[in-house]
């Protein structure tokens, strides 16, 4: 390959993707270029597809992501078997036409062999050579030109190349889907579903499963009955990179599915500085946790970030003189210095039985995953009336609808206006790609790059409202005002929607899907 690691290195930086500390050592220079462009997106943390799209911004080329590329196979046939089996090169189509995707576009010999055949205007496409070489294999095979040989050490180098991209690329689950074509590999970036690989044959999706299951400790043989297991898992090629994943099989009319969660690799929103809570409300935020007693309550639908918020308040007041525990469903990033208990299903461990355990082992902050239920309410209320700071979650559309909630529950409105300190209600946006935002008439809006992959946003940001309980709204509560009348003593979600779309932090599409589809 003639794109040398110099030029990778070049452009990557120009594309802000890595710093001057990301260089190669002589051992990483010693390497073929596909390995030792490896080894620099584990030491920058940034996918390898991204390092090859800057090499195609630097040189004006198109780039074209070959994992879910659709093959010309009636190009693919009029090209030399030899040219497509060395995998340099791929007729594909692309907005219904066909290009040719290269790994190395100077090498003149086979690009000028390919295009006398396929005609001069096709236009040629920058590709990653791993994906470029594993899609020309599958190429192969559908063309009845190949026949996989070695599959238990092509499955394993398959799956080892998924969970390093899911890792790469901030991944939070690795979806491998069966489907009448043959399986899909989706992975879940910053909330939303990109599909990494498609079209794997049945030999392959089996193998991959069955690779999940052998890692997880399930039975390879059942295949009809859902299973769930875990497993820890050192990314390759590296040294401390290490992923901690839990997996779920299920048997669907197409095939076995499995699901992957990756635990403890978010990289965003990982300090309280970097959720996107507004300046006075921050500060008031950080006083609630400091407080020796007291109940803080974050809320929002399922996935909106509530955990990922209150594990950053745990950092943040996490300290040797201060006995820290939790109880989680499940413990979904592990703590140091926390002491962190997962509740069990079949009745074992219950939330309110564990808290009662808690109590006993002299706790200064507890943080409860979350209420659901009148017994873990009343005693999480209870702990903090006693001298204990509680964090928890609860499932409210608002930030004044989490104490109606507590009153459904059946809790009494003067014990939660004597231990409520505020109340957080949040969703979660993408957040604009820094480098390629556009501006509209609006705000900003998503445009694409190297960096973000082509998508235009990168990582996530929070949208908050919050409640914060002082003398006055203290009585109110315990008067049992309405939530109407509550909600208008806080910050409003809109208002803080507004502002980050002003200031370019996300886009009106977020917005909109954010807070008015799931209201």
């Amino acid at each position: 390959m003639t794109i040398l690691l110099p030029e990778i290195i070049a452009a990557a930086r120009r594309s802000r993707l890595i710093g001057s500390d990301v260089a190669p050592d002589r051992e990483t220079q010693r390497l073929p270029v596909a390995e030792a462009v490896r080894s620099i997106a584990l030491q920058g943390q940034v996918p390898t597809e991204a390092l090859y799209r800057a090499v195609a911004e630097a040189r004006g080329m198109q780039y074209l992501d070959c994992e879910t590329a659709t093959p010309s196979l009636d190009d693919a046939r009029r090209l030399p078997e030899p040219l497509l089996r060395r995998g340099a090169l791929l007729p594909c189509l692309a907005e219904g036409e066909t290009v040719l995707a290269v790994a190395d576009p100077d090498d003149r010999a086979a690009c000028a062999t390919a295009l006398q055949i396929l005609g001069r205007g096709v236009s040629i496409c920058l590709a990653d050579p791993v994906a470029l070489r594993m899609a020309s294999r599958r190429t192969l095979r559908l063309l009845g030109r190949d026949r996989p040989s070695g599959e238990q050490e092509d499955t394993v180098a398959l799956l080892d190349r998924i969970l390093l991209e899911a890792y790469l690329r901030r991944a939070s689950d690795v979806h491998l889907e069966p489907g009448d074509d043959g399986m899909r590999v989706r992975l879940r970036i910053d909330g939303d579903l990109h599909c990494f690989l498609e079209n794997l044959d049945r030999d392959e999706a089996a193998g991959l499963v069955s690779r999940v299951k052998v890692l997880a400790g399930l039975d390879i043989a059942e295949q009809r009955a859902p299973q769930d297991g875990g497993f820890h898992y050192r990314v390759p090629g590296s040294d401390e990179a290490r992923i901690e994943l839990r997996a779920a099989t299920i048997a669907t009319r197409t095939g076995e599915r499995a699901t992957l969660r990756l635990l403890g690799t978010a990289r965003e929103l990982s300090g309280l500085d970097g959720i996107g809570m507004e300046p006075d409300d921050l500060r008031a935020f950080r006083a609630a946790i400091q407080r020796p007693h007291g109940l803080v309550l974050v809320c929002g639908p399922t996935g909106s970030g509530k955990t990922t918020t209150l594990y950053a308040a745990l950092r943040e007041i996490a300290r040797p003189e201060i006995n820290l525990m939790t109880v989680e469903d499940p413990v979904e990033t592990r703590l140091p210095g926390v002491a962190q208990v997962q509740v069990t299903h079949g009745g074992k461990l219950r939330f309110d039985g564990a808290i009662r355990s808690l109590l006993r082992h002299d706790p200064d902050v507890m943080m409860v995953g979350e209420i659901r239920d009148f017994e873990t309410a009343d005693i999480a209320i209870k702990a903090a009336m006693t001298g204990h700071l509680v964090l928890s979650t609860l499932h409210a559309n608002t930030a004044a609808g989490a104490i109606t909630r507590l009153l459904d529950l059946g809790c009494e409105p003067y014990r939660i206006a004597a231990t409520l300190l505020g109340v957080v209600g949040q969703r979660l946006v993408r957040r604009l790609c820094e480098r390629c935002r556009e501006p509209i008439a609006d705000g900003f809006g998503p445009g694409s790059c190297a960096r973000c992959l082509g998508t235009g946003y990168y990582g996530r940001v929070g949208l908050f409202e919050t409640l914060w309980i002082d003398e006055e709204l203290s009585r109110r509560i315990a008067k049992g005002h309405s939530e109407e009348e509550l909600g208008r003593a806080g910050r409003d979600l809109v208002a803080d929607a507004q502002r980050k779309v002003e200031t370019g932090t996300t886009s009106v599409e977020e917005v909109r899907r954010a807070i008015y589809l799931d209201s």
